[in-house]
């Protein structure tokens, strides 16, 4: 890959990228946040609530030429830093060329702080009712295997 990268850690935390250092973020990790949404769904009597973040990122090519914006979302149960349009942000691994990426962490270059979604997951009572109805099956079946062989 040809083209100068940013230095990793990315600058003293809190300090915004120069003009200079984003002409130069051609780390195909890295990117420009913009049309950053935030949203709530679910969260009803039988759904979990979860936190999602949606956001373009403007990317540079090796060559300095611009990429694609890439439409990135990241849900979670629970959202830990925070992504502004304008951040500098820098995914784990290298994104795609064009189209839509799930991510459930990104490094905020900006802030110098790590975004994270905890994933969702079910919770204590679905799974308990889960294992109820799937102990009164068994049940149910071992009722009727029994009376059919006391039957026969």
């Amino acid at each position: 890959m040809s083209g100068p990268l940013l230095p990793e850690p990315y600058g003293p935390s809190g300090r915004e990228p120069s003009a200079a250092e984003l002409a130069t973020a051609t780390d195909p990790r890295l990117g420009i946040a913009y049309a950053v949404n935030v949203r709530n769904e679910g969260g009803g009597e039988n759904s979990v609530a979860q936190v999602i973040v949606t956001y373009r990122v403007h990317r540079l090519a090796p060559g300095g030429g611009t990429l694609p914006a890439l439409q990135v979302e990241m849900r979670g149960r629970r959202l830990q830093g925070m992504v502004a349009d304008g951040d500098l942000i820098q995914a784990p691994t290298p994104l795609p060329p064009t189209g839509l990426v799930q991510l459930e962490s990104v490094t905020n270059l900006t802030t110098g702080s790590p975004v994270v979604l905890a994933p969702a997951r079910t919770s204590g009572c679905a799974v308990a009712s889960l294992v109820a109805v799937l102990a009164f099956a068994v049940i149910f079946i071992v009722f009727i295997v029994v009376a059919f062989l006391t039957t026969s």
